[in-house]
């Protein structure tokens, strides 16, 4: 009799030396398999500027497929497409000049103020306070063939409703007096367009640190303007690459995300003879109105 238990139990001792003598191969062998996987890829890496477009898509794609196998499914969103955009991302000004329309004549006449490096296409003549390069603008100004007038949006030289059209894409946020600039904009102007940053705007695209840069984020709601002043708690920056991510050459759902939510990140008014505003100061107290200033 036990020697039958000896027997049945160097049996089973025996198959699990196998199945443990069997796991370490197959241990040995995945490795091996991963050892040379890691070195073709990282060969792959270093030579992939070599490859064709075409090819260097393939390598990409069969890396990224790598990854997803190895998460779940519910944290695919995590790895980015890669695909390389046929186009960079539309900034403000191609959005404006190529998305939304205008109902104004053709003969109109139309004043960018603040017209920058960017000035609106249908604009007849331009404005800036800066020729050279500012904290505001790195690009060089543009001058072409129509007119150009070195002003102070607060004080504008126009008489009263000498434009059509008064553009004014931001240029609110940066001024240490935006009521007094509003005010300006619906004296010389009959209509006009305002877009301002949001605060979300601020935040993800990280202005918010930048010195003499935006004094004021945004908000529209209806005909009325409102700016608030940064407080000197929220000027900091913020730890994460939205910036890069919505400006990058690959695919993202940032991207995505900006593309079809525009209005979260800008707030624009287009208006018809007056329009109402607030400003208001980093204590929370309202400094300005279209009633009139406040003290």
């Amino acid at each position: 009799m036990n020697k039958l238990i000896d027997v049945a139990f160097m049996r089973t001792f025996n198959k699990l030396i196998e199945r443990f003598r069997n796991f370490d191969i197959k241990e040995r062998i995945l490795r091996s398999k991963f050892n040379l996987l890691e070195r073709i890829s990282l060969d792959l890496s270093k030579t992939q500027h070599k490859m064709s477009p075409s090819l260097r898509l393939n390598f990409l794609m069969s890396s990224r497929d790598q990854l997803l196998s190895c998460i779940e499914k519910k944290n695919w969103h995590l790895i980015p497409s890669l695909v390389k955009r046929d186009a960079p991302i539309k900034n403000n000004w191609r959005y404006q000049n190529e998305d939304l329309k205008w109902d104004f004549n053709d003969d109109a006449k139309v004043l960018d103020v603040g017209s920058g490096g960017y000035p609106f296409v249908l604009a007849t003549h331009l404005a800036d306070k800066y020729i050279e390069e500012t904290s505001h603008r790195t690009e060089k100004i543009v001058k072409d063939t129509r007119p150009f007038f070195q002003v102070d949006i607060e004080n504008l030289p126009f008489l009263e409703n000498e434009y059509d059209f008064v553009f004014c894409s931001h240029v609110l946020e940066h001024l240490d007096c935006p009521g007094d600039a509003m005010r300006e904009l619906m004296r010389v102007g009959t209509r006009g367009y305002i877009e301002i940053p949001t605060r979300m705007s601020d935040i993800l695209f990280n202005f918010t640190f930048l010195e003499n840069h935006h004094k004021w984020h945004g908000l529209v709601q209806n005909n009325t303007v409102i700016l608030t002043e940064w407080s000197d708690s929220e000027r900091k920056k913020f730890s994460h690459n939205i910036f890069n991510a919505i400006h990058s050459d690959r695919e993202n759902e940032m991207q995505s995300f900006f593309d079809k939510n525009r209005e979260i990140f800008f707030h624009s008014l287009v208006w018809t003879e007056s329009f109402e505003f607030i400003v208001i100061d980093k204590k929370g107290k309202i400094i300005d109105s279209s009633n009139g200033v406040i003290t």
